[in-house]
């Protein structure tokens, strides 16, 4: 097998508990178990091998390599890179009412069809509203939908507009 002939690819170690660990294996360790290169292993795992021509034969090299090392992408580097996170925040007063319930189940739908994954915050407060805001303005999402209505926001909510970052607001009126 692949795996069997790559030394040195898996990282083991003690936490700060002196629990055994293996490290998470990385783009890099794919491409030497493939033995390929890191960018034929990042434009196969992004389903662009066919696209830029990398043989069928690498492709699945490539594949059993990151089956057999356990490879997940790391989705912060990816959002890093790309300047995207695929993440719409929902920003709720609470989960308890069957309205609240209903606006994230039909986020959570809507998002899954089109790629994205959904982050669900419950500010019970203005202060906690101000502070999701200001989760999405650092580039933890890439769009909110704020369902609460505390009305002391509007300014955040503005330069988030302003950047382009798509805003919905529910149970308010419109602040731009």
């Amino acid at each position: 097998p692949l795996l069997q002939s790559a030394v040195g690819v898996t990282r083991r170690g003690l936490d700060v508990t002196g629990i055994a660990y293996r490290a998470a294996s990385t783009s890099r360790d794919v491409a030497r178990v493939a033995g390929v290169s890191q960018p034929t292993v990042s434009l196969v795992l992004s389903g662009r091998g066919n696209e830029m021509r990398v043989a069928s034969a690498t492709q699945q090299r490539v594949f059993v390599a990151a089956e057999q090392l356990g490879y997940i992408p790391n989705r912060a580097a990816q959002s890093l890179r790309h300047r995207k996170s695929n993440v719409i925040t929902v920003v709720s007063p609470s989960l308890e009412n069957p309205f609240s319930v209903e606006v994230v189940g039909a986020v959570q739908d809507a998002a899954l069809e089109r790629g994205y994954s959904t982050n669900v915050v419950v500010a019970r407060d203005a202060e906690e509203e101000a502070r999701a805001i200001a989760h999405v303005r650092g580039g933890a999402a890439d769009a909110v939908v704020v369902a609460s209505h505390y009305a002391t926001n509007e300014d955040a909510l503005r330069q988030l507009v302003a950047r382009g970052t798509p805003c919905v607001l529910l149970d308010r009126k419109s602040v731009v």
